[in-house]
């Protein structure tokens, strides 16, 4: 019997954009979408994502148990929309805020761990190309001896998921001044190898 081999082509693209407030982001992955033929929409869960010319999805995020269905359904409508092949997560950190329920009443964070992993999943399921913006907090340390933070778990998760990590900085003094750099991880200095 033959062995049937994967199709490449038919993976989806899986990335993260990392750096600090105002480092050009949103504007990044939104590029990075249109650069490479994909048709994206956003969930911006910190309503930052201005101006970028990408469209942003309007979804109730009122409470944990709304954010947790809500992010689910836009997962499944952005797949069925034909207008649409990417979903960028604008900022991850914050999705996992909104879907973790008040600590008083789960202190053992259940709620928040069940909706992560459903929403994980169900991109995992689709063909979505999924983009996943990320703060400091999504900033994973390498382990060794001069480790510094616990990683989150979270963070730590959608780290290993994706394909490629973009890492975004700002240069400049004044705003009229501002020079924006988006490196991806392999390219960094020190890591020119991959």
């Amino acid at each position: 019997m033959a062995i049937k081999l994967r199709d490449d082509s038919k993976i989806p693209v899986k990335v993260m954009f990392l750096g600090k407030d105002g480092t050009g982001k949103s504007t990044n992955a939104y590029k990075f979408a249109i650069s490479r033929g994909m048709n994206p929409i956003a969930i911006d869960f910190d309503d930052t994502n201005i101006n970028t010319g990408c469209p942003v999805m309007d979804i109730d995020l009122g409470s944990h148990l709304k954010a947790k269905q809500n992010i689910l359904q836009a997962i499944k409508d952005v797949e069925k929309d034909p207008d649409y092949d990417c979903l960028i997560f604008d900022n991850a950190g914050s999705m996992v805020d909104f879907i973790t329920a008040d600590p008083e009443k789960d202190p053992y964070n259940k709620a928040g761990t069940s909706a992560f992993k459903a929403i994980m999943k169900a991109l995992r399921k689709s063909r979505l190309n999924v983009i996943f913006i990320g703060q400091v907090d999504f900033y994973v340390e390498e382990p060794g001896p001069n480790k510094t933070e616990k990683n989150n778990k979270k963070a730590i998760s959608i780290n290993a998921w994706v394909n490629e990590r973009y890492y975004c900085w700002r240069t400049g003094d004044h705003p009229n001044e501002y020079q924006y750099h988006c490196v991806r991880d392999k390219d960094r200095e020190g890591n020119k190898d991959g």
